[in-house]
């Protein structure tokens, strides 16, 4: 199965590419990307293409920290809609299995498991298409993404044991930068990909895991005038999982509902036009874009039933979801 991701994730590619002295839309035109998969506001590509972007722009001179700088730059608020089952959570036991749920909505086909020994305590990644999982590249970038937003909600020293990666040894400058950025030790040709921890680590309490991510949003979130553009992000992270009513998105933002609603009143907005534009937006991505089978996209979208999908595709393209892919492939 063909599995997407939000170009969301490409987000800092053009900056990081240009402090390297890399040229973005050379690199996005030898993996047959379109310059406007960093410059559309919202769209997906698949994620084996992401996977061989991050491996060109690797093998460049000037590339080899691309793939775990791009992970550091993941934006926090990816984990916004989680704010009420964050706050549920008082050790790291209880984030881990938040996140463990959540990870297969951010990248399509990973998965996480938890296996807990004696002395040790592995969190381990897997993925449904074997020749992603024994990528360079995309372990580099699932370690790093998982270390550092790991590390942003915690906001405390997070301590790796040691990490194991399935890919062949790379080169000494190669292993030299993964412990200047882990501090651990490093291990290749390994079975799986994981993280390992001192088990101590799930019986640590943590107080208002959620309040540095509240906090992290609203120094992020623009000002007033502007507050449409980060309901609709949270929204995009969001419908997947079913966390988009105003509730979650006003507390993700530290406002109450009320509030939010005046607010969206003052730019004459309504929090149910916004999810219903995000929607639309979204649906015409993966009809259009996509391969995923009308079941699955009305799921992603939030719709608890392909016929309320079906309706809604009618009322916004003025007809169903099957008629629009005919057309787009004609």
């Amino acid at each position: 199965m063909q599995h997407y991701i939000s170009n969301h994730f490409l987000r800092h590619f053009v900056k990081l590419t240009r402090q390297n002295n890399l040229d973005p839309v050379e690199l996005l035109k030898a993996v047959g990307l379109s310059k406007k998969v960093v410059t559309q506001e919202y769209s997906v590509l698949p994620l084996r293409q992401f996977v061989t972007l991050l491996t060109h722009t690797r093998n460049q001179p000037r590339g080899k920290s691309i793939a775990l700088l791009l992970a550091q730059q993941q934006d926090i608020s990816v984990f916004g809609p989680l704010i009420p089952k964050l706050e549920d959570c008082h050790n790291i036991q209880a984030l881990l299995d938040v996140l463990q749920t959540y990870v297969q909505s951010v990248i399509p086909g990973l998965s996480i498991s938890q296996q807990q020994h004696l002395d040790n305590f592995m969190v381990s990644f897997s993925h449904d298409d074997p020749n992603i999982m024994h990528n360079s590249a995309f372990c580099e970038y699932a370690v790093s993404f998982a270390f550092h937003l790991l590390q942003q909600i915690i906001e405390m020293p997070l301590s790796i044991r040691s990490i194991f990666f399935p890919t062949a040894e790379p080169s000494p400058s190669f292993i030299k930068h993964y412990q200047g950025l882990f501090h651990c030790s490093i291990a290749f040709n390994q079975t799986q990909l994981a993280l390992c921890f001192h088990p101590d680590i799930l019986s640590l309490k943590v107080n208002n895991i959620a309040q540095p991510l509240k906090t992290k949003i609203s120094q992020q979130a623009p000002q007033n005038q502007h507050i449409g553009t980060k309901i609709e992000e949270l929204i995009s992270m969001g419908l997947a999982s079913g966390n988009v009513s105003i509730d979650v998105i006003g507390h993700s933002l530290g406002l109450h509902p009320r509030k939010l609603q005046r607010l969206l009143a003052k730019e004459r907005l309504s929090y149910s036009q916004i999810l219903d534009n995000v929607r639309q937006q979204h649906a015409w991505q993966y009809i259009t874009h996509t391969q995923f089978d009308m079941s699955s996209i009305a799921y992603m979208l939030g719709y608890k039933n392909l016929a309320t999908f079906s309706r809604e595709c009618k009322k916004w393209f003025g007809g169903s979801p099957s008629q629009l892919r005919k057309m787009t492939d004609q």
